[in-house]
């Protein structure tokens, strides 16, 4: 799902790829709407406040794939909906109630790590105007999110100079802790520069060890900055 999202262009014509988005079971809604209906009174930055005005979409279609139906750390509210707002059997809700009783060192020895690799695809006037995807990973130090956001321009002022940029953080909230690797780009980019945006070590979702972090969740990426390391802000040194 991953590389085929990473395939999708700026500017394509939105049929192009509702077959992508029937295959994966994604859905449509819109995530700017109440921001459409209720825009900020006062702007603290001016500039934010007129990009996300410039960066609405008219609907986004969302595509998710999830192990054992859950992120971890979900509260457990009867009415919860899982992927596509299917009501969760309560089997499922026991299966995802058991593997949380069970510590998450022990989880992939029994080939129960826990993931989530989602995408969205934003659409404005009938074709594509934005494509973000990304996986949460749980690794054996706690989890790390790699994200890559494809957009006309970049999120923050200092940034529009730019086609290519990669912002490091932390996980602070649920689930906690670990950390980001974020990439942004424009369709300026190069070749190289997508392969590092999109560059995913599939392992740490699959393999019994896992992943120590964000060095080796993301190496080809973290790999460019070490010959490129003009475009980071906060990002990881690896050794």
């Amino acid at each position: 799902m991953l590389a085929e999202v990473g395939r999708v262009q700026i500017g394509a014509n939105e049929a192009a790829i509702l077959s992508l988005v029937r295959r994966y079971g994604g859905h449509k809604w819109d995530p700017d709407q109440d921001l459409k209906s209720s825009p900020p009174q006062h702007c603290v930055d001016p500039w934010g406040c007129e990009h996300d005005r410039r960066m609405l979409s008219d609907y986004t279609y969302s595509l998710e794939i999830q192990t054992w139906w859950y992120p971890t750390w979900v509260t457990w509210d009867p009415a919860w909906t899982g992927p596509n707002g299917r009501r969760v059997a309560p089997w499922e809700r026991a299966l995802r109630n058991a593997l949380n009783a069970i510590p998450a060192r022990v989880r992939p020895l029994l080939g129960m790590r826990d993931w989530n690799v989602a995408a969205d695809i934003r659409i404005r006037s009938g074709r594509v105007f934005g494509v973000n995807a990304g996986a949460l990973l749980e690794g054996r130090p706690g989890w790390h999110l790699h994200e890559w956001v494809r957009a006309t321009e970049m999120p923050e002022e200092n940034l529009q100079s730019r086609s290519f940029a990669v912002l490091g953080g932390s996980l602070t909230g649920p689930p906690c802790c670990g950390g980001v690797v974020e990439v942004y780009l424009t369709p300026k980019a190069s070749p190289e520069e997508v392969r590092a945006a999109h560059a995913l070590n599939t392992a740490c979702l699959t393999s019994l060890r896992g992943c120590d972090g964000s060095c080796e969740a993301s190496p080809l990426t973290l790999q460019y900055l070490t010959k490129h390391p003009d475009p980071h802000f906060n990002a990881p040194k690896c050794p």
